[in-house]
């Protein structure tokens, strides 16, 4: 398959990754199926003014024109939308211990930050205060950021509840702990 729909070098192209080469192909083969269906759609007026005696008239330019317009307007959004695609899913992050992919959807986001942390850190003091000063993760996963702080703060008063009442098993929701600190400034 030939790849005309950006204007990628081999050598980019070889850089990208397996998802985004999918991406590319699923682009590419967009634009070859609008190609195909403006033939299509000029052969068939084509020969509608044919057999009406109009085809050297000026309505065949103009619907040439204008249906070579709308077949290119759509073709340069699929362009647009793959640039933008390949623009943010080949950002990295620099500084972060977990792989940053724009490309995931929020759900599997949430999941990679939260695996690490909870892999990387066996205090939930640590954990909560290495997740408060990332950065990168409230850019990554945006208002999910506020669930999964809350979620490591309340592994902290479950642990600190856990140690204070020998390890009760019948926590009430709050665990009679006062709430999070504004997260306005996490």
């Amino acid at each position: 398959m030939e790849i005309n729909i950006i204007s990628y070098t081999a050598q980019q192209l070889a850089e990208l990754s397996t998802e985004q080469i999918l991406e590319v192909r699923s682009a590419q083969t967009k634009k070859e199926l609008l190609e195909a269906k403006l033939e299509k759609g000029l052969d068939e007026e084509r020969a509608r003014l044919v057999e009406n005696g109009m085809l050297h008239s000026d309505v065949w330019a103009l619907m040439q024109e204008k249906m070579r317009a709308e077949c290119e307007a759509e073709i340069d959004r699929i362009r647009e939308r793959l640039l933008f695609y390949l623009h943010y899913s080949a950002q990295e992050e620099h500084g972060t211990p977990y792989p940053v992919d724009y490309s995931l959807d929020w759900e599997d986001r949430c999941r990679v930050v939260m695996d690490y942390y909870l892999e990387a850190y066996i205090y939930p003091e640590e954990r909560f205060e290495a997740f408060k000063e990332d950065a990168v993760a409230k850019k990554y996963i945006g208002e999910y950021y506020s669930i999964i702080y809350n979620y490591f703060w309340h592994l902290i008063q479950v642990e600190q509840e856990g140690t204070n009442s020998g390890a009760s098993e019948d926590l009430d929701e709050n665990n009679g702990a006062a709430e999070p600190e504004n997260l306005s400034e996490a």
